[in-house]
């Protein structure tokens, strides 16, 4: 009966201590396999995010480029639909930008502002070189933050 008491915690052992290693390797990869998951996830999510803020930035640069094209020898009323598409990235980019580019895209807000509502009859050209100055300024700043906001 010794050896039969013996074998049985013998083999209770053996067969314990199997089952708690492949435990905790299971559980160790299982720990593996969702950290790799989250990770997928969290690269997925920053591609989208560069995405989407790449698309504002383009959207924002191009219609303020548009808008003083568009009123390069007449005043703007404020009250067409492509000024307030503008108005809308800009609100948008207000939001999800990160401050120095938000300065960058007010001051640019401002100088196409200011171009596109002034009369240009009788405009001295000096005048309007500096206005257009200011804009090409602002517009080259915000796209040297936008690129490096996106790498």
């Amino acid at each position: 009966m010794a050896e039969t008491w013996i074998e049985i915690v013998d083999t209770v052992v053996k067969v314990g201590l199997g089952a708690l290693i492949s435990g905790v390797f299971s559980y160790l990869t299982l720990l593996k396999t969702k950290k790799h998951e989250f990770d997928l996830l969290d690269k997925q999510r920053r591609k989208e995010d560069t995405f989407e803020k790449k698309d504002v930035y383009l959207s924002y640069l191009s219609e303020a480029q548009a808008l003083v094209q568009t009123y390069i020898t007449s005043s703007c009323y404020c009250d067409t639909p492509e000024y307030k598409s503008f108005l809308k990235t800009y609100n948008r980019l207000q939001i999800t930008a990160p401050d120095p580019i938000r300065a960058v895209a007010h001051r640019l807000l401002c100088a196409v502002n200011e171009f596109i509502v002034i009369n240009k009859e009788g405009l001295e050209r000096d005048l309007r070189k500096g206005m257009r100055q200011k804009i090409d300024e602002s517009l080259g700043e915000l796209q040297l933050l936008a690129k490096l906001d996106l790498e």
